[in-house]
């Protein structure tokens, strides 16, 4: 089942080399989730943010680059 409807994909044109190396990012944060299972919650939160939400989704965390107001969690 995918992830978005194809009426939604139609009109989001993304570029296919850097979804492929998010998607990338994404498979080498799923390598790491058997070892961050036996990770407290406050162990990995800086390194989930980093993970996930920077190198698979493309936001900036305010800690890696303050001046950057685009896209900032």
């Amino acid at each position: 089942m995918p992830i978005f409807q194809k009426y939604v994909l139609s009109f989001i044109k993304e570029d296919e080399s850097l979804v492929a190396s998010r998607w990338n990012d994404f498979q080498n944060y799923l390598s790491k989730v058997h070892a961050i299972r036996g990770f407290k919650e406050e162990v990995y939160q800086d390194g989930f943010c980093k993970d996930v939400f920077e190198a698979c989704l493309g936001y900036t965390l305010k800690t890696t680059n303050p001046n950057n107001i685009r896209f900032t969690l």
